[in-house]
């Protein structure tokens, strides 16, 4: 039986080193952020988590207040763990300096 594309790509993939494993997700990732740059629906990742209103992710209260922006993201101020957070806290983009590089 014929190996198709995607169970070569992953055959080959398993076969990297470290480096070179490293050098292909920043390959990848670079082309995949300019076909789908996540700075373009940082709204509606917004709204989709924070429909019923926003709630802290490490407490769970809705006492939640703006607390400015940081590099287009919206911030937000806990009162009852007085922890602060944006759109991607506790989210896999978490950490995510430069999601489109």
């Amino acid at each position: 039986m014929r190996e198709n594309k995607l169970e070569w790509m992953l055959r080959t993939f398993n076969g990297l080193d470290g480096e070179e494993k490293k050098t292909f997700y920043n390959h990848v990732r670079r082309i995949l952020g300019e076909l789908l740059p996540i700075s373009d629906h940082l709204d509606d990742i917004r709204e989709a988590r924070f429909a019923d209103g926003p709630v802290c992710p490490r407490c769970g209260s809705d006492k939640i207040k703006r607390n400015g922006t940081y590099d287009g993201r919206q911030r937000y101020l806990c009162h009852s763990c007085k922890r602060t957070f944006n759109d991607w806290t506790a989210t896999p983009m978490a950490g995510t300096h430069f999601p489109d590089r």
